[in-house]
């Protein structure tokens, strides 16, 4: 007898389609179940795995046995003649066709009536993506790695940085695709993690890597684009031209419409026009244009000076090179923020700039991103909102404009679309700190300490060494009334940034713990504080004193101090000068002092708003003063005392003193004593807010408690180091 012939009487043949015919019901089975349960997609591997392995081993087990009205044998020990081979092949048969009717019905259940709720369920998904903003392009997302620098000058690694800056500008033109910028990726560079570990970190499909080759007046440029999820290549191209500014611009341009393909992302007409732009044709400005960026970025001021020197050399090389002015005006509006310089020397310079750029660069995105910066700067949010709308349709992956536009959008009262905007900033750039610090602090404006802390601490374990983290820390301690941690969370700041503006809260922190001297050392070593600002808290140490006469000497001292006349009109309000106070605060607040009553105050002008009512009584205006005091109070009651941006502190005290209500102003006066509120508290010694209750035994027992804690403070700052 034939092979065939006997695996035949076997029924090997039958055995093998039944077990088919049975694995593929299973396969079925277990593909639904695991769906619904969740399971990991190894599960249905392996399960396919052992149905495969299971083949060959059902085969030779039909060769081997034999089905007899005994039961199994081994087929040498069957007597042919009393085989039953022809039944037990019947049998097979009548299973084989029973398993096919039962994928034949469970193919007709899932067609005709399964599939409409599927229908049902896609379009409910579809609806949830639409209402969330989720689409197919949010999948469409890539992660630029820092480009290695493999010329054998290591001087050439700003090169290669300055052309990881340039492409990642690029592809943030497109707007189809979800671009994280250079903060975040800076961080994986020389990283041994694995493609697949920086993908998942960064939240991209993608992840493009490559370097750069420099040899004289050649350069080799190599990239390769991999898929996150199969860490397979998608596209690959190596670059061999020589250095001319035309030809890596031609590189660039070549590279994000071969991302663009690969992704299969969307790229407008407009799109394509301004990724081919090419800014200048003179290589050695855009080299000076690189450097200054890379510094640009790091935020500090010294590094933002020498940016601003290596945009002026762009300049000079290649006049119309509208980025470098972009460049430049951006470093003194950075410079106007982060070193306090004043307007006329950087905001009025930086507008110029800009305005020159846009005249020969009229879609460039980065000019209007900067120019809203500094209308929102001089509190035009109109003008703002409407530049950065344009700079929206013109870099939509910009992470810094997304960032930028959050703040109009907050002032303007759009609270939703703010945060939507910072999530948004926060997606493209999750390891940038300056945007991390933001999206951390959200909460605290909102009244949440606590969740800010979190979010700050997670900050501050990625970047350690970034001290707006510290001044962030300093303000929630200081709006809870801490004086201590205020005090730490300050000094570390100025380690970290002595010349940055915000560096001067730390002066004020000496006053809440009567350090005396550390304040007078602090002002006196101020880099970035200004004349009147230093007499300012002067004049607070003599009134904390007791010294009125010496306080108002040294007002009187400033009266040629040409800067930060808001500081003087505090300073004669609080030494009782309220003839000098009043001009500053009409300038400021006109609407407080003549026509219409305001219906409505900003929380921020809330202490601004007593201040003017202080005034107004002096002046006999009292119906105008109580209808302020009103409008502050209905702002506090929805506000914290020790919580949040916002928390009002010894407010409340002051305008029940204002409004005669002693019983309410004192109770909450003792209120501030049992949470011991340290937060502004040596005003209680000399503000004239609170001259219709200083005789009042409580709030001479509430200010010696208040003092007591303040000591103990003292002596723990002094115990730790602190002072």
């Amino acid at each position: 007898m034939s092979l065939f012939n006997e695996l035949k009487r076997r029924n090997v043949f039958k055995v093998g389609a039944a077990y088919v015919v049975v694995a593929w019901l299973i396969i079925q089975v277990v593909d639904v179940v695991i769906n619904n349960i969740g399971a990991p997609d190894w599960v249905f591997r392996v399960i396919l795995l052992l149905l495969a392995i299971g083949l060959p081993v059902i085969l030779l087990f039909a060769w081997a046995f034999e089905m007899t009205p005994e039961g199994l044998k081994r087929e040498k020990q069957v007597d042919r003649s009393e085989s039953i081979t022809n039944q037990t092949g019947r049998k097979l048969d009548f299973m084989i066709i029973g398993v096919l009717l039962l994928g034949l019905g469970y193919f007709a259940i899932d067609k005709f009536v399964l599939s409409e709720g599927r229908t049902t369920s896609q379009a409910e998904t579809v609806n949830a993506e639409e209402s969330t903003g989720a689409t197919v392009e949010a999948e469409k997302s890539i992660a630029v790695l820092p480009l290695a620098n493999r010329s054998a000058r290591e001087e050439d690694q700003y090169f290669a940085d300055g052309m990881h800056d340039d492409l990642l500008t690029q592809l943030a033109k497109i707007a189809s695709l979800k671009v994280i910028s250079r903060t975040s990726v800076m961080r994986y560079r020389n990283t041994e993690l694995s493609i697949p570990e920086i993908a998942q970190q960064l939240g991209v499909s993608a992840i493009l890597e490559g370097g750069v080759q420099r040899s004289g007046d050649q350069i080799r440029v190599n990239m390769q684009l991999i898929d996150a999820e199969t860490d397979e290549h998608l596209w690959a191209e190596t670059y061999d031209r020589q250095m001319t500014a035309e030809n890596l611009f031609a590189i660039q341009s070549s590279i994000t419409r071969e991302i663009t393909d690969a992704l299969k992302a969307s790229l407008s007409p407009e799109e394509a026009a301004r990724i081919d732009d090419r800014p200048t044709d003179n290589l050695e400005a855009f080299q000076e244009y690189m450097k200054g960026q890379q510094l640009l970025a790091l935020r500090v001021v010294p590094a933002l000076e020498e940016g601003k020197s290596h945009f002026e050399r762009a300049i000079e090389l290649d006049p119309g090179f509208a980025a470098a002015k972009v460049g430049l005006a951006n470093a003194y509006h950075l410079l106007f923020e982060y070193a306090g310089w004043p307007e006329a020397d950087s905001l009025e310079p930086a507008m110029v700039l800009l305005g020159e750029a846009l005249e020969s660069s009229p879609d460039l995105g980065e000019a209007f991103m900067v120019r809203g910066e500094i209308h929102r700067h001089h509190d035009d949010l109109d003008a703002a909102a409407r530049d950065f709308e344009r700079a929206m349709e013109l870099i939509p992956g910009n992470a810094a404009l997304n960032h930028w536009f959050s703040f109009v959008r907050e002032a303007q009262g759009r609270d939703d679309e703010a945060y939507v905007l910072l999530q948004r900033a926060h997606e493209l750039d999750p390891l940038s700190r300056v945007i991390h610090v933001t999206y951390a602090a959200h909460p605290f404006f909102a009244g949440d300490d606590e969740q800010t802390l979190i979010e700050l601490e997670r900050v501050r374990t990625l970047h350690p060494d970034y001290p707006t983290v510290y001044t962030y820390l300093s303000w929630i301690y200081w709006s809870q009334g801490n004086a201590v941690e205020t005090l730490r969370a300050s000094l570390k700041a100025v380690e970290l940034d002595p010349e940055n503006t915000r560096a001067r809260f730390l002066c004020y922190n000496y006053l809440n713990l009567a350090a005396r001297e550390s304040a007078l050392d602090c002002i006196s070593k101020s880099q970035v504080m200004k004349p009147m600002e230093k007499a300012f808290i002067r004049i607070l140490l003599q009134l904390a004193a007791g010294d009125r006469d010496v306080a108002q000497a040294i007002l009187d001292s400033t009266a040629d101090f040409e800067d930060d006349s808001q500081y003087r009109h505090y300073a004669a309000l609080y030494v009782g000068d309220f003839e000098q106070a009043r001009p500053g605060f009409e300038k400021e607040y006109p609407e407080w002092f003549s026509g219409p009553v305001p219906d409505a105050l900003k929380d921020y002008q809330i202490a601004d708003a007593v201040d003017a009512a202080l005034l107004l009584q002096q002046s006999g205006e009292n119906e105008r003063a109580e209808n302020l005091l009103r409008l502050a109070l209905e702002n506090i009651s929805r506000l914290q005392r020790n919580h949040g941006a916002n928390a009002f502190g010894f407010l409340d005290v002051r305008i029940y003193a204002l409004l005669g209500q002693r019983e309410q102003a004192l109770s909450a006066l003792e209120e501030c004593v049992t949470i011991e509120y340290l937060s502004g508290w040596p005003g209680l010694k000399f503000l004239p807010h609170y001259d219709s209750i200083r005789d009042d035994p409580r709030f001479t027992a509430a200010l010696a408690r208040l003092n007591a804690a303040a000591e103990l403070a003292h002596k723990r700052a002094v115990s730790e180091g602190l002072l």
